[in-house]
Parts: structure tokens; sequence; C-alpha cells
């Protein structure tokens, strides 16, 4: 089975000369490296789970601190497992779950170092998660393994680094999603390959047609030539997005389609009077839902 990515190679090796003298990138690498070293099929990138854990801290950071405890240990796991598993399948559990208790241990190290006393609460939350998902042991593991990776990091500096960027407007994950987009459009001037198909998405109106897409796909709407389930969704959008849209470079679906602002859940009728741009949401309800109904009748 080879080894799944959340980020490409080019993706990666851009993100690490971006990061290279970055200290919370730096605090983390060696340790990633070490626990995924064992991975067969889901290992995660430093790149990667340098993204993933701020995803999670700029969640945080938009929410008060008792919305925050109540999100670390009712949503946050179980929110991003869900990203893991539409990116990666739900076959390897055992990896896919080691590679979350690593995001989740990086929120809580950097939280905990941050010396932000108010924070503790969120901290204890991130780590009963992987003790109770996991097992204690796996836990303990981690702290030891985190505790080598700080090691040699100058920790009074470092408190002051993260407690500014918790305290701060900047969104670390924001502007990696806007390096992803830049990357998209400067392959898409390199390589401008075109699809057979000659309709084409309309500007801004991506993110709408994946989330229509991903819930097709989530229907079990779609299936491979022999008729089987299908086990990669974003490889299997991607296909959808480069055939019937000509679009000429994979897009990075779960970022696309779980923004890292705390707004990765939508309501069903707001999002589709998003789609709808403001018509009559409650006609089309009616008319879709009586249209799915003679379908399967």
């Amino acid at each position: 089975m080879p080894i799944l990515e959340y980020f490409k190679k080019d993706v990666r090796r851009a993100l690490e000369e971006k990061l290279a003298d970055d200290s919370m990138f730096r605090s983390i690498r060696g340790t990633c490296l070490r626990v995924m070293n064992d991975a067969k099929e889901i290992k995660l990138h430093p790149t990667e789970l340098y993204y993933l854990a701020f995803c999670v801290i700029d969640s945080l950071k938009g929410q008060s601190t008792s919305q925050a405890e109540s999100y670390s240990l009712y949503d946050a796991w179980y929110e991003y497992d869900e990203v893991l598993r539409d990116i990666y399948g739900g076959d390897s559990d055992h990896e896919r779950h080691s590679a979350l208790a690593l995001i989740m241990q990086t929120c809580a190290e950097w939280l905990l170092r941050s010396r932000d006393m108010s924070r503790l609460g969120i901290v204890s939350n991130l780590k009963l998660q992987i003790a109770y998902h996991i097992s204690e042991e796996f836990s303990r593991r981690l702290d030891e393994e985190f505790r080598r990776g700080f090691c040699c990091v100058d920790e009074d500096r470092f408190a002051g680094i993260v407690y500014d960027y918790l305290q701060g407007e900047r969104l670390i994950s924001e502007e990696i999603d806007s390096l992803l987009d830049s990357m998209d459009g400067d392959a898409g001037m390199e390589n401008p390959s075109v699809a057979p198909s000659s309709i084409r998405i309309a500007p801004r109106k991506k993110t709408s047609v994946l989330t229509v897409l991903n819930a097709m796909y989530k229907a079990g709407w779609f299936t491979d030539v022999d008729g089987s389930p299908l086990k990669n969704r974003d490889e299997a959008l991607n296909d959808i997005l480069r055939n019937a849209f000509g679009t000429d470079k994979d897009t990075a679906i779960s970022q696309t389609l779980n923004p890292s602002n705390g707004t990765v859940k939508y309501k069903f009728k707001p999002l589709m009077e998003k789609l709808l741009d403001g018509k009559e949401i409650e006609l089309f309800i009616h008319d879709l839902t009586q249209e799915l109904m003679e379908n399967h009748q």
C-alpha cells in the first residue's frame, strides 16, 4: 500500500522553504518525523502537521474561553477525524488516529508553552481526547517525544511568539491556503491543459460546486467503472473537475471544503441559500425533494 499524501510534494517543498526559520515549525518537525516513522499508509509530513494544527488553533482563536473548551472536548477530534477520513479513507483507523493524536498534541503543546493560564482547560481537553480515543500509554509517549523536540528551544522566546500569535489577528492557516491558491494559479499558467468539455466553473463558485459534489460523493452517487464504491474522495472530485470543468491542477479539496476560520459546519438551508444567491429556497427544496422521491420510486 503506497503512502497517502495530504499535500503534494511540490507543496511540501515550498512550505519547507517558507518555514525554514519558523520557530513553531522547527519545534515539531523532528517529533513529527519520529512519530510518523513507522507509518505504512498515513504518514503526516511536518508541513502537513503544521498546517492542520494551525487549522485547529485558528478555529480556537475566534471563540470565547468556554466555547474553546467545549470545542476542544466535544468537537475538535471528530471534526478533524472526518477531514482525515475524507482524505485517506476509513480503512486505516489506527494510523489515522495516530496522525490525529499528533495534531491534537501539537496544539496542546503550543498552547501550554504559551504560558497563558486561561488555555489550560483546552490543553487538558485535547490531551484527554488522545487518551480516550487511543490510550494513556500513547499519550505519554507523545509527551516524551515533544519534550525531546523542545529540548533545544528557547522557552521564554517561544512562549512570547505563541502568546503574541494567540492574541493577534494573524491566521497562519489562511496564509497557507492563499499560498496553495497561488501555486494552483501559477501551475495553470504554465500548463494550460483543457478537458474535452467546454463547460467551466463560474468565478468564485468553485467552493459551491465542490460542496455539491462532496455531498453527492458522500451519498454514494459516484462509483468506479465496475460499479464499486470509490475510496478516495479527493481523487474522485479532482477527476470530475479535470474532465468536466477543465481544471488543470489538482485542488486541495479538504482545505477548500473545510476552511480554518471556524466556519467548517454549515446548516443545510443557509448553505443552499448561499449557493442559490437568494433565490426562492423553499420552492427549490420542495421541487428537489419531489424530484428525488420520483427518482427513487
